[in-house]
């Protein structure tokens, strides 16, 4: 996992709230073409969420199509964003997932190098190995999928997204009681 998938969230982000939420036909444009990007490579690395993701790609198109046919670039931008929209429900949750999982990862070796006093050690030992079954869950999760319909797919990809980032939040705090000597 790389800096550009864990940023990419959030550059999308930082795009719709510096242009003061209105959409754009070339933002869009660039978006679509990030989602594109983004379902393929998410295509090879997880193929149980195939499917999904060209059911995913299907409604979307259709609404980008739409947005093809009008005139007014307002209009159009904003259905083109409605678009994006539409993709963003199963690449969001998956972005996230990836992103989530990598934190996790990260904070858990912070975790590990950290020297704790005898006071908290019994606790930091329950909470890293409760840290860890949730990262291992959520990872287990996530590869074991096998979403039936776009709606399982989000369902998977979210439940997973949230089970690493509360592996990470645990990771975090098990880092802060080695603050506290």
């Amino acid at each position: 996992m790389s800096l550009k998938t864990t940023l990419f969230p959030l550059a999308i982000t930082l795009l719709v709230l510096m242009s003061g939420c209105k959409p754009k036909v070339e933002g869009e444009t660039t978006s679509w073409k990030e989602n594109q990007k983004k379902a393929t490579d998410f295509k090879a690395k997880y193929p149980a969420f195939a499917a999904s993701l060209d059911q995913s790609f299907t409604n979307a198109s259709k609404i980008w199509d739409d947005a093809a046919k009008i005139t007014k670039e307002e209009e159009k931008a904003a259905k083109m964003r409605e678009a994006n929209d539409e993709y963003g429900k199963l690449l969001s949750p998956m972005t996230s997932y990836e992103s989530n999982v990598e934190s996790a990862n990260s904070s858990q070796k912070k975790a590990q190098g950290k020297k704790y006093p005898s006071s908290v050690w019994k606790q930091v030992s329950s909470d890293m190995s409760e840290a860890y079954d949730k990262l291992e869950g959520s990872i287990n999760k996530f590869h074991d999928a096998q979403p039936a319909t776009l709606e399982e797919a989000i369902k998977d990809a979210t439940e997973a997204s949230d089970l690493a980032s509360d592996a990470r939040s645990k990771y975090d705090a098990v880092i802060r009681k080695a603050s506290k000597k």
